[in-house]
């Protein structure tokens, strides 16, 4: 059964259980889908009340620090942020089964040919690098909807924020734990490149969504 069809009760559960799956990976891609989510109910409530705000009525002046923002304009800018953070919500919960089920084949591969263990080991490390680098493309977006959104919703788009930096960089973090397992230098230079920039981009992104909360 695929995690995202559980109760949140059962999935808890399934975490704390003696199954090694869902572990690390499947938890952090489920958080940062929360923190998606947090992300795009601001969108959805910004584009509801620059609805109400036509050109023939109000401008509200919360939208922006500097004065009054063409609310449609701020509509159009919400709808793109929230397709990213609903896409990204979407893929990290089908990157959640995927962790479970690349750590699965893992551990069933003890006896496999040494072939196999190298291609389920690299499986294993490459669906958390994505659901970190899934993260990274929500914190990119998350500013847009920190400057633009309601004033009395952005602190919901800030915890998500929170959410799904600690998501990304858990997940940088398992991509780390298990690099050595991958039996093959070259792989594991590369990987650990490209999680190190994954690093530094979640990083910068948080910072400059939490840079967009005080300057508003």
């Amino acid at each position: 059964m695929s995690y995202r069809s559980r109760s949140i009760d059962a999935f808890l559960d399934s975490i704390a259980s003696p199954q090694v799956t869902p572990a690390g990976g499947s938890t952090a891609a489920v958080v940062g889908a929360m923190g998606a989510a947090l992300c795009e109910m601001v969108c959805i409530h910004t584009i509801e009340r620059a609805g109400a705000n036509t050109a023939d009525g109000p401008r509200d002046r919360r939208y922006t620090v500097d004065g009054p923002r063409d609310s449609h304009a701020t509509a159009d800018a919400l709808k793109h942020s929230r397709k990213v953070f609903h896409t990204q919500r979407d893929h990290l919960l089908t990157l959640a089964d995927a962790d479970a089920e690349a750590v699965d084949a893992l551990l069933a591969a003890t006896e496999a040919a040494e072939s196999t263990r190298g291609r389920r080991s690299k499986r294993a490390i490459g669906v958390p690098l994505t659901i970190a680098e899934s993260c990274l493309t929500i914190l990119d977006e998350a500013p847009t909807v920190v400057t633009q959104g309601i004033g009395s919703a952005v602190p919901d788009a800030i915890t998500g924020a929170y959410l799904t930096h600690a998501a990304g960089l858990a997940a940088v973090f398992t991509v780390r734990t298990n690099l050595d397992a991958a039996g093959d230098p070259d792989f594991e230079t590369q990987i650990d490149d490209r999680a190190a920039d994954t690093e530094r981009a979640i990083d910068a992104a948080f910072e400059a969504t939490i840079d967009a909360e005080t300057t508003r």
